[in-house]
């Protein structure tokens, strides 16, 4: 995984946590309250979505996890968005809001070869 896929896993966890109201912390940790399992499904799902990340990789940026762990909670996070308006309007505002993040990078980008 290159260094702007690293950014993108890290924004993602940072934009899941803040839409689900619990911590960065919290998303690398060990509990298993039920609000935070939903968001750690949803923050695997969309790094398998939005990045190169293996399940592996995955696993180690949200808390030390192994490959079958995130691909259980990615399965689960698609049973859950299959079904729940709900869930699949915080996947939307998370991916609406990391896309806006992409087209700010971009534009910075561009005007940085533009001045060089």
């Amino acid at each position: 995984m290159n260094t702007k896929e690293t950014v993108m896993a890290s924004r993602i966890i940072a934009e899941t946590a803040a839409e689900f109201k619990v911590s960065c912390t919290d998303m690398t940790g060990p509990s298993r309250r039920q609000g935070l399992l939903l968001a750690r499904e949803l923050a695997a799902w969309l790094i398998r979505e939005h990045t190169t990340a293996t399940l592996a990789e995955i696993g180690r940026m949200l808390g030390e996890r192994d490959g079958s762990t995130v691909h259980n909670e990615v399965r689960r996070a698609e049973d859950e968005l299959s079904y729940s308006k709900g869930y699949q309007r915080k996947r939307d505002a998370i991916q609406g809001r990391i896309l806006d993040r992409k087209i700010e990078d971009r534009k910075i980008e561009e005007r940085g070869v533009q001045t060089a």
